[in-house]
């Protein structure tokens, strides 16, 4: 699946949402489907909490959301976000 539509806030109610990305263990029944996998069971294994560069406050944001993650005890990544292209990137190059 492409992250670009997920991270596009010009739909409506989009741009005040913030995104958590992540890549995830697949186990036991996996199949492959149209825009990519499903598994019969599923765990994070490393997360990434794009941050808008406009103020500050954004940044910070993303911090307290990152730091709220970390009970899943596995790598997270805050990830500036200057344009979609940016964050697409930097997961894909985590992969």
């Amino acid at each position: 699946m492409t992250l670009a539509p997920y991270l596009d806030s010009s739909y409506p109610g989009r741009a005040s949402v913030e995104r958590v990305l992540g890549q995830v263990r697949l186990w036991g029944t996996v199949i492959e489907c149209e825009r990519g996998w499903r598994g019969e069971h599923a765990y994070p294994d490393r997360l990434f909490v794009p941050r808008r560069p406009a103020t500050t406050s954004s940044y910070e944001f993303a911090a307290e959301i990152a730091a709220g993650l970390r009970d899943y005890g596995i790598p997270i990544s805050l990830l500036r976000w200057e344009a979609t292209p940016d964050v697409v990137a930097a997961v894909a190059a985590a992969a």
